[in-house]
């Protein structure tokens, strides 16, 4: 369920675990995880040496809500590399794996959606990624079983850069 629309797991979280949530529970998590990016969150090894390599604009394009956005560039030092473009589902209205939260970043750059690349660590993002007709790099950090046509996965950051070429 990783880049699912939160809004959507919580009910199967609810029906799996035979459980209800309390009202609140959306607001005491985000307070949990804004607490834990702050102390804990580090940046992925490599991530910033490769954004460093890749020439052209960048893009943050995230199911997460921008606040949570800004935050964990902020504390990963990151926020230099995508200035203003951060696009959230919360602020679109559009969330994985539907393609048009890319293709909105992609309009809102200037960009033709074929000639943009996704990087992304999620099965939501990837198959977002391919139907938006982007080049797509699946950051597969835990080597997952991955048959979809057409990406290219990747282990380490480090190999980004020469995946994609300048």
């Amino acid at each position: 369920m990783w880049g699912w629309k939160l809004a959507s797991i919580l009910p199967l979280l609810e029906e799996e675990n035979n459980i209800k949530l309390k009202r609140n529970f959306v607001a005491a998590y985000r307070d949990i995880v804004t607490k834990l990016f702050t102390r804990e969150l580090k940046p992925v090894e490599g991530v910033a040496d490769a954004l460093e390599a890749l020439d052209g604009e960048k893009a943050v394009v995230s199911s997460g809500p921008l606040q949570k956005i800004k935050h964990a560039l902020d504390i990963c030092g990151l926020s230099k590399y995508f200035g203003n473009n951060l696009f959230s589902s919360y602020e679109v209205g559009i969330w994985k794996p539907d393609p048009g939260i890319y293709l909105h970043a992609a309009k809102s750059m200037g960009y033709h959606p074929e000639n943009c690349s996704v990087i992304d660590d999620g099965p939501v993002g990837v198959q977002a990624g391919i139907e938006a007709g982007m080049k797509t790099y699946f950051f597969n950090r835990f080597n997952e079983e991955s048959n979809t046509v057409g990406v290219v996965s990747f282990l380490a950051m480090r190999e980004l850069p020469k995946l994609i070429g300048n």
